[in-house]
């Protein structure tokens, strides 16, 4: 009971201060009479226990008078995207825009204006801030007054048009034209001197609202109702912001018809300062003039824009406005563009480095432009190409060479050591060469005559001994050949040949053939040492240009003492391959041979020959069924399956097209389709049907073997195959005394589209028979199944499913290429 009797009297108590606050707005008012009246006899007397009358508090509250909802500002329209433009094209200076409002004018914005770019929808007073001790109290205000203590209490109190309140228990006190803090003591001082022990709280509740003017170049001039703390940026914000014409530097605040304060909003958007930024009174006049002076600044500025002046404003000043120049600025070339009194543009150079520059006064349209440096190192070493770290470095006096080449641990793996490339361009005339370097004499003896000395901007180019030069060479030859004229051939010089990476190459001042074997990665062991051919263009007469072959011997050219031949633009090196030269051929031998496996062949060798190398064929050897394939072959194979996968769609699209009734029938659309899908996944072969048993009894010529020829040799067979258009395609242990006849009933008989009449008997050596007897039957020994015989029963274009002719050929290559596919499968090594 103890506890049921504490938490109704807390219950209570937590009740009446919730009526005790100040209520703002009103729909809290609106919650506040419904808990009210939604009172019960026992929460009334759980609130009287606590010490709380609720009736006299509900009574006080409905006392209190209700403001009326502040009429909220009509909604103002979204920004239109136009301002900019507009300042850019019609007003900027000429300078920035241009006698014919040229496009690179539009990339500069006027500053400032798109602080008012998007403006809000709405406009609501500024209620819930807290009020300062100064702020001036004037009809329409209201004080919150909550009296505790002796009494408890709380109700609003609004301020009269004459400037009074009516107090409770005090009667009309004056309060207009005091600060809250004043009237707060005068109040307190009064309560306590009138009221015997009774406490008040006073606090500010709503504050008045007040009509103000926006006139001028605003957004949407007219009259607007704020807030009574609202300034006049607030006010700016209210009427839309500022028109596209409008000026930033000289917003008046106006009031009974003085103007009492000037807001530049530089100050407030450059550097926060909100000094000017005054509190408005009721009646108070924005007055916002038409744009001043305006100048323009471009290039490396932080904020490139176009500026509004308010007078006597300098270059200097003008840097800044637009934050200062950018880090990559070259302030030592800058220019002014300005209107001359005639009507036409100048130019005023400026050193923005020197006082007297900066200090020059600006005039309306006056465009500043600031320089970038050039997007170019000096004073610079580059290392590029095979090399961990690549990059620019710092050139000192008497840099050499090993000062940017040390040791080998700053290279990958591979790096050439006797070809590398200075490109170097000539300080007066521009023009670029080429130096030879030798990363392996640098290395190896620093301060040697191979440790050139560095100037400005060389360029030092390393390669690897395994990678392709063309790429990383080709923008150096491009501006090599760039500087060709008619007296000044490009100095590139090429080679091609047995060498690893023939091409061209930059030419080297007293450039030899030797140099350039080294430049294209060295001789290939294909190489002739014999007879060498340079080609050159004789261009010394001018009405006629020759051409020069120049032959030598190359190993002269590479001996150390051989009288040196130079190299000159435009040279072609060609080097021979030394005769008889081949690439290494090799031939397969698999299945039953007593060592199968890869053989390397010599010119000219023959199947028999590389059989007897291998040391023939085992017992178990089927020689009739022997499977040759070459790669020739093969290749020939794949684009007739090209040609015949092209034909068999075209002919089915065809088919298609017309609506003949061979594609009515399912089963014959089927068939081709199924035809196709399996052209499509066949695999080429290359298989080369030979007579091995009569070449082993030298009865037929001998093959000569290629690169890449494989024999196949299976063990004997004890089946025959039956494939094609039957129900059951499949192999049938060979039976002495049955025929062609008899394997095709063991495999379920022919099917509706099998053509009777074109059944053929594919031998084990890929011999195709074709019985010239009636249905079935064989005449001659060959023509008789054997074991390892495969027969076929192809497809019938004239048969009750009617399919296109074509289909006819392709099923025939399909069944080829899956005789092919079985025998080499049957491999356990290739």
């Amino acid at each position: 009971m103890k506890t049921q009797s504490l938490f109704q009297a807390s219950a209570a108590a937590l009740f009446a201060i919730a009526l005790l606050f100040p209520l703002h707005g009103q729909s809290q008012s609106v919650d506040a009479s419904t808990l009210c009246n939604d009172v019960t006899p026992a929460n009334r007397a759980m609130a009287k226990s606590a010490g709380y009358d609720v009736d006299a508090l509900c009574s006080g509250l409905a006392a209190q008078p209700q403001r009326a909802a502040t009429p909220q500002s009509a909604a103002i329209p979204d920004r239109r995207e136009m301002a900019q433009e507009k300042v850019a094209d019609q007003i900027a200076p000429t300078a920035v825009v241009g006698v014919t409002a040229t496009p690179p004018a539009k990339a500069l914005k006027p500053f400032g204006y798109d602080l008012f770019a998007g403006s809000p929808n709405t406009f609501a007073p500024v209620t819930n801030v807290p009020v300062s001790p100064n702020y001036l109290l004037g009809p329409g205000d209201m004080l919150e007054v909550m009296f505790y203590g002796k009494t408890n209490s709380a109700f609003g109190l609004e301020i009269n048009r004459d400037g009074t309140v009516n107090f409770p228990d005090l009667g009309p006190v004056g309060l207009a034209g005091l600060t809250f803090q004043e009237a707060k003591d005068m109040l307190q001082t009064r309560i306590n001197a009138q009221m015997i022990g009774v406490q008040a709280s006073i606090s500010m509740g709503e504050l008045r609202s007040m009509q103000i003017f926006v006139l001028g170049e605003a957004y949407k001039p007219g009259a607007y109702t704020v807030s009574s703390l609202s300034t006049i940026t607030h006010a700016l914000v209210v009427s839309g912001g500022v028109s596209d014409i409008a000026s930033l530097r000289n917003i008046q605040l106006k009031r009974a018809g003085k103007t009492i304060a000037s807001l530049d909003l530089y100050d407030l958007l450059m550097r926060g300062d909100t000094k000017n930024d005054i509190r408005l009174q009721p009646a108070d006049v924005i007055f916002i003039p038409t744009v001043g002076d305006l100048v323009s600044v471009n290039g490396q500025v932080l904020r490139p824009a176009i500026y509004e002046l308010k007078g006597s404003e300098s270059v200097s000043d003008l840097i800044a406005l637009a934050g200062g120049l950018g880090p990559k600025a070259y302030p030592n070339n800058a220019s002014i563009e300005r209107i001359e009194g005639g009507g036409f543009l100048t130019v005023l150079d400026l050193d923005l480095t020197k006082a007297s520059d900066l200090q020059l006064l600006l005039k309306s349209g006056d465009g500043l432009s600031v320089s970038a440096i050039k997007d170019r190192m000096e004073s610079t070493v580059s290392l590029a190409g095979h090399v961990y770290y690549p990059g620019n470095f710092s050139w000192k006096e008497d840099m050499r060479l090993s000062d940017l080449i040390s040791g080998l641990q700053q290279f990958p793996p591979g790096l050439d050591l006797d070809y590398a490339i200075l490109s170097r361009q000539d300080p007066v005339t521009g023009q670029l060469s080429a130096l030879l370097v030798t990363p392996g004499a640098v290395i190896a003896e620093p301060g040697s005559d191979a440790d050139l000395a560095l100037k400005p901007r060389d360029q030092v180019m390393l390669f690897g001994q395994d990678k392709a030069r063309d790429e990383q060479l080709k923008p150096l030859l491009v501006q090599l050949r760039s500087q060709r004229s008619f007296d000044n051939a490009s100095k590139v010089v090429a080679i091609n040949g047995p060498v690893k990476f023939p091409g061209e190459y930059p030419l080297i001042d007293g450039m030899n053939i030797k140099q350039l074997i080294k430049a294209a990665g060295g001789l290939t062991e294909s190489a002739y040492m014999g007879s060498v051919e340079i080609t050159r263009e004789d261009l010394s007469d001018s009405t006629l240009a020759k051409t020069e072959i120049i032959r030598m011997v190359l190993s002269d050219q590479l001996r150390e003492t051989a009288e040196i031949f130079t190299l000159q633009a435009n040279d072609l090196v060609a080097l021979k391959v030394r005769p008889e030269y081949r690439e290494r051929k090799r031939v397969t031998l698999a299945g039953e041979v007593v060592f199968p496996g890869d053989y390397v062949i010599s010119r000219g060798e023959t199947l028999l020959q590389v059989i007897n190398r291998a040391g023939g064929f085992t017992e178990y050897a089927d020689i009739n069924a022997a499977f040759f394939t070459r790669t020739q072959l093969r290749d020939n194979q794949v684009e007739r399956l090209a040609e015949l996968k092209q034909k068999m769609e075209l002919d089915l699209a065809a088919k298609q097209l017309d609506g003949s009734s061979e594609d009515a029938d399912a089963r014959a659309s089927a068939l081709k389709k199924d035809a196709l899908a399996k052209l499509s996944n066949a695999q080429a072969i290359g298989r080369l049907i030979i007579p091995l048993k009569a070449i082993m009894a030298q009865r037929e010529d001998d093959i000569v073997l290629d690169d890449g020829d494989r024999l196949l040799v299976p063990q004997v067979s004890q089946d025959v195959t039956v494939i094609g258009e039957v129900q059951r395609p499949t192999s049938h242990l060979f039976r002495q005394d049955s025929r062609l006849r008899d394997y095709i009933e063991l495999s379920g008989g022919l099917k509706d589209t099998g053509d009777k009449r074109a059944i053929y008997l594919v031998k084990s050596s890929g011999e195709v028979v074709i019985p010239r007897s009636r249905l079935f039957k064989f005449k001659s020994v060959a023509e008789q199944v054997e074991p390892g015989d495969t027969i076929v029963v192809p497809i019938d274009s004239d048969g009750p499913i009617k399919v296109m002719p074509l289909m006819a050929e392709v099923s025939r290559m399909i069944y080829e290429l899956a005789l092919g596919a079985a025998a080499i499968n049957s491999f356990s090594s290739p």
